[in-house]
């Protein structure tokens, strides 16, 4: 009797051998299952009643074998064009396959999860340097304010020097700037507190124009030019033509 029973446990265990299947990953991690469906993408094992779906190009080998890529060939048939001859050709069309981590295995109950001694793959995907393109803008802001600084500070000086005030080197200073424009356009230094008129709130950017075309205008007609032109240096671009004018004309 139990030679019987070693004999049916031993015949059970060899049917249980003759229909798993071995599976081994590229990763060099093997584990036998069932092979429940393979296509010519993908490859779905069932694992200590857990259904795993790996995609080919992550198995190496299959009960020893080792896996080869599916090529398909589409050929096409002779037409005839009327004249008896043969038109037309072979086209071989291969098919790539398409490379993605598989994570995730089905548990039962439809449920998604990591299996535990089984090898995992990280899907994130670098897109490249993010900061590269902040950077160039910010340097580029950077490049445009020094120029434009270096610009009116030439430029005022210049202007500074036809007036006869100074000392001239207040134009390459920010707050002695405003002074030296005040002495140019024969205004009290007590005009230079209309610079915080932009922190009012709602008005103050119209007032701080309002201001900064008045002093252009007196300074516009200290040099012999015309009002106007002073007035529409609060126009961009505009501005820095006009600056260029007064100072590198007579």
């Amino acid at each position: 009797m139990k030679k019987a029973i070693l004999v049916g446990i031993f015949s059970l265990f060899l049917l249980s051998n003759i229909y798993a299947d071995t599976v081994t990953l590229k990763s060099g991690q093997e584990f036998t299952g069932k092979i429940i469906e393979k296509t010519d993408k993908a490859l779905t094992v069932e694992f200590e009643g857990i259904q795993l779906t790996y995609y080919l190009d992550e198995v190496d080998k299959i009960n020893g074998e080792e896996l080869v890529p599916v090529v398909k060939e589409t050929i096409l048939s002779q037409q005839s064009d009327g004249t008896g001859q043969g038109v037309g050709g072979t086209a071989v069309e291969e098919t790539e396959l398409t490379v993605q981590p598989v994570t995730q295995a089905l548990l039962p109950g439809g449920e998604e999860g990591a299996i535990p001694g089984l090898p995992q793959k990280s899907t994130s995907i670098e897109t490249g340097e993010p900061g590269l393109a902040s950077g160039t803008v910010a340097l580029v802001i950077v490049l445009s304010f020094l120029a434009g600084y270096v610009l009116f500070s030439i430029c005022l000086q210049l202007i500074a020097k036809k007036t006869g005030n100074g000392p001239v080197w207040m134009a390459w200073v920010p707050i002695a700037s405003l002074f030296l424009m005040c002495k140019i356009a024969k205004l009290s230094p007590a005009w230079m507190l209309t610079c915080f008129c932009g922190l009012i709130p709602f008005i103050g950017v119209l007032l701080s124009l309002g201001f900064f075309a008045f002093f252009w205008y007196r300074i516009a007609l200290a040099i012999n030019k015309p009002g106007w032109m002073g007035i529409c240096c609060v126009v961009p671009v505009v501005n820095v033509v006009i600056l260029c004018y007064f100072a590198f004309t007579d």
